[in-house]
């Protein structure tokens, strides 16, 4: 899989400087975005309790 840095570097070297016309018009299947990663809740109140 990816860590979150590639992630990142993917979907801007894919999307960053496309048009959704160019991508549409690039001949080949569009590659979808990687999505972000969502903390958990648990990890949500950690770094809420870290930050008060």
């Amino acid at each position: 899989m990816f860590n979150e840095e590639d992630m990142e570097s993917n979907n801007f070297t894919k999307f960053g400087f496309a048009t959704p016309e160019a991508l549409a018009n690039s001949g080949q299947p569009l590659t979808l975005p990687v999505a972000p990663i969502i903390p958990s809740f648990e990890e949500k109140k950690a770094l809420y309790a870290y930050y008060e």
